[in-house]
């Protein structure tokens, strides 16, 4: 049994900065990318700018960091 939790321990252990490097990486393309999240969901719909900014506003897009 002992060795179940050091084996468990060690994978919980390895999985916190993964997930962690993971939430870092997304965040960064996002916050760097050039592409806007909201022009990039109506992909060639052709959305107003009422529509576009209605999108943001319930994304939390013009939220600040």
């Amino acid at each position: 049994m002992t060795a179940i939790v050091r084996i468990l321990a060690r994978r919980v252990a390895l999985l916190v900065p993964l997930m962690l490097g993971i939430v870092l990486f997304v965040f960064l393309v996002m916050r760097f990318s050039d592409v806007d999240p909201a022009s990039a969901f109506f992909q060639g719909a052709n959305p107003t700018p009422r529509q576009l900014h209605d999108f943001r506003q319930q994304n939390g897009l013009l939220d600040p960091l």
